[in-house]
């Protein structure tokens, strides 16, 4: 005969047993609040555009810097003045 109050281990099991007939499965976030994958996807972003760049500008690595003996882009691309009176005529 069972007992009448099925000990925490039976109760857990039987509960995944149900689910698992149900069709329910479990994700990775199921036991998170939704504050809390708010917070870790505002934590990502910040990260991304704000720290990241800064060490960059910091740091300076050299993969970023130009190469020795290489032209620098040019500072200011010349404007023929076709293109200035086309401007100002349309």
């Amino acid at each position: 005969m069972r007992p009448a109050v099925a000990s925490g281990e039976e109760n857990w099991a039987s509960a995944r047993t149900m689910a698992a007939r149900r069709g329910a499965r479990a994700t990775p976030t199921s036991g998170l609040p939704g504050w809390v994958v708010g917070l870790s996807i505002f934590a990502s972003l910040v990260a991304a555009l704000v720290v990241v760049p800064a060490l960059v500008l910091v740091l300076r690595p050299r993969f970023l810097e130009p190469r020795k003996g290489e032209p620098s882009p040019p500072k200011e691309v010349p404007v023929l003045e076709e293109t200035r009176e086309a401007e100002v005529v349309s």
